[in-house]
């Protein structure tokens, strides 16, 4: 590693937004799954004493998700828009689904 010289400023490199946006977007995939199997967990689960906490674990990973694509659109990171926005690009809810199906579980 090169010494900075006194009195001149190293030169500072721009961070890579695009692998920013491809960590939030994992990130993204991991928090709709969650978010929808946590949903589907507390429904299933509907007698005390496993209601309330899984319906407030639910609620809380949806707000989560919220923050986090809040996060993304203030970054400008890709696929933090609408589903529609890159159709082709498998999203966190098209993978989720499949995975149900592929396991036997209708979510």
């Amino acid at each position: 590693m090169k010494t900075p010289t006194p009195g001149i400023r190293p030169q500072i490199h721009r961070a890579r937004t695009d692998l920013l946006g491809i960590y939030l977007n994992d990130h993204l995939a991991g928090a709709t799954v969650g978010a929808g199997r946590s949903r589907f967990a507390a429904r299933s689960h509907r007698d005390p004493p496993y209601a309330e906490p899984l319906r407030h674990l639910a609620d809380e990973i949806a707000e989560d998700r919220a923050s986090l694509l809040r996060i993304m659109r203030s970054l400008a990171c890709r696929g933090a828009a609408t589903r529609s926005r890159h159709p082709a690009r498998p999203s966190g809810w098209g993978v989720s689904r499949a995975m149900g199906a592929f396991a036997g579980v209708h979510l």
